[in-house]
């Protein structure tokens, strides 16, 4: 392969986009050993490294999976699925595990890092104004692939001794539910599509720039408290959100000044991660 021409791809590109031709036609299929990367290096008429840096690319846009000792291997080619929760978040684990469980995946939400925090705008979010902070990082993990991180916030007081008292199975909702029994619910959620960061690319094992999808809210205890503002951060490719309105109560309308009615929109329904 000649060296690229002023304005031409580099030639780890030009070998990226010869392998994404092989594997959309066929040639390589889910499951699939790859050739070494000497013999795609000598088939291709490129070094070693450009291959190498090809590979690279492809296991972090989640086509392919390097494993230790065997080789790389095509991915399986999950469709992104819709996990649906409960507008109850004590609900969440059990109805996420019996969803992934259904389609024959294992998850743990793995703990990542916790430290004190100061966000203005959190502070403003949770009605804490002079309360000690606490930010905690986690991971959700499916058949040992990250596929959404999340950054939430808490009084330190709710989320005291989380690295000892954190569990895989039901993660920052089981801590909060441990402190306090009683039925939270959702405040607000917001939505956007935005490009992955290097610090997404690291946990999620993603190139920068892929497409991530980004969830907000604030979750308030039962007395409309605030007590978790909420930021996650997923695959686009392995997670896509829905909202399910066919479970939710018909709002009851509310008498307005000057005879007009307006419905409470501030019913429970379902939501999806």
């Amino acid at each position: 392969m000649a060296a690229p021409r002023r304005g031409e791809p580099p030639l780890y590109q030009r070998v990226r986009g010869i392998l994404l031709d092989r594997l959309a036609t066929g040639q390589y299929v889910p499951g699939d050993r790859l050739p070494s990367e000497g013999v795609l290096a000598e088939d291709l008429g490129v070094h070693r490294l450009t291959v190498r840096r090809a590979l690279d690319e492809l296991s972090r846009e989640g086509l392919l999976r390097a494993r230790q000792g065997a080789g790389t291997f095509v991915s399986p080619r999950p469709e992104p699925i819709a996990i649906t929760i409960p507008l109850t978040p004590e609900e969440f684990s059990g109805s996420l595990r019996t969803l992934l469980r259904s389609h024959g995946q294992q998850y743990r939400d793995v703990l990542l890092a916790s430290a004190p925090d100061d966000d203005a705008a959190v502070r403003a979010d949770l009605q804490l104004p002079d309360a000690p902070l606490r930010r905690v990082e986690s991971a959700l993990e499916v058949d040992g692939e990250m596929w959404v991180c999340s950054t939430a916030w808490a009084s330190d007081e709710r989320l005291a001794d989380v690295g000892t008292r954190w569990r895989e199975t039901d993660g920052l909702y089981g801590l909060l539910l441990d402190r306090d029994p009683r039925p939270l619910r959702y405040v607000w959620r917001t939505f956007a599509a935005e490009a992955a960061s290097v610090e997404d690319g690291a946990v999620l094992g993603i190139r920068p720039g892929a497409p991530v999808l980004v969830r907000e809210g604030l979750t308030a205890d039962e007395d409309g408290r605030p007590v978790l503002r909420v930021r996650r951060r997923a695959r686009a490719d392995r997670v896509r959100y829905r909202l399910d309105y066919s479970t939710a109560e018909v709002p009851e309308p509310i008498d307005l000044p000057g005879g007009g009615r307006h419905r409470d929109a501030g019913r429970p329904g379902t939501a999806t991660r």
